[in-house]
């Protein structure tokens, strides 16, 4: 964490000094020791700021580029690489997920849907067609992200939470949300069963 602090302190940057450290920070992105946002002992959410800032630089120090699968993005985003020794199901070539994401053991992705750099979307998970999983957005364990549910990115302002949906939730109707959800705290929330399992409904 220390190296990526010291660059967003130096002035001067250039893009030539940040690259290098870019493709690291991507790399700590994907394999989870970095995230936007990460839950205390006492069950209370604490974001990384510096991390906002750090994918923001590389939204400003990108080029853009036309990729070989032919998406146009800048040089600094692109594609995430998923191995299969991630146990990660992406169904169809309709899916897409930024580079600097992390997928847990078992997440899924039914076509076509969409996951943003900074995300992180831990085990069991699922996100089905034609769903967004936005920028930052802390998707927890076991969590259906249902067809058509939009889960909000963000980045900007630095300071504000990202979307929050703690374990065994179910986005189970189409909408919207861009604010953060705590379904632990949420006494108005519905708890129905879906492939004998309990999750709670938003």
């Amino acid at each position: 964490m220390e190296k990526y602090l010291a660059m967003l302190k130096k002035e001067n940057l250039t893009r030539e000094e940040f690259l290098p450290e870019w493709k690291r920070f991507k790399e700590d992105l994907n394999t989870g020791k970095v995230r936007t946002a990460y839950q205390e002992e006492d069950g209370k959410w604490k974001v990384n700021t510096w991390v906002k800032q750090f994918i923001l630089l590389g939204f400003k120090f990108g080029e853009i580029i036309q990729f070989e699968d032919g998406a146009i993005d800048k040089d600094t985003l692109g594609e995430r690489k998923i191995l299969l020794s991630e146990k990660v199901r992406k169904v169809s070539n309709t899916v897409s997920v930024r580079d600097g994401v992390y997928l847990g053991k078992g997440v899924t992705f039914m076509p076509p849907s969409y996951a943003n750099i900074g995300a992180y979307i831990d085990d069991g998970s699922m996100v089905d067609s034609l769903a967004l999983v936005g920028s930052c957005a802390q998707i927890g364990k076991n969590v259906h992200i249902g067809a058509g549910a939009i889960i909000g990115g963000v980045l900007e302002p630095v300071g504000a939470y990202p979307v929050i949906v703690e374990d065994r939730c179910f986005y189970w109707r189409r909408f919207c949300n861009y604010r953060r959800n705590n379904s632990k705290k949420r006494s108005s929330n519905r708890s129905r069963s879906y492939n004998n399992r309990k999750y709670t409904s938003i």
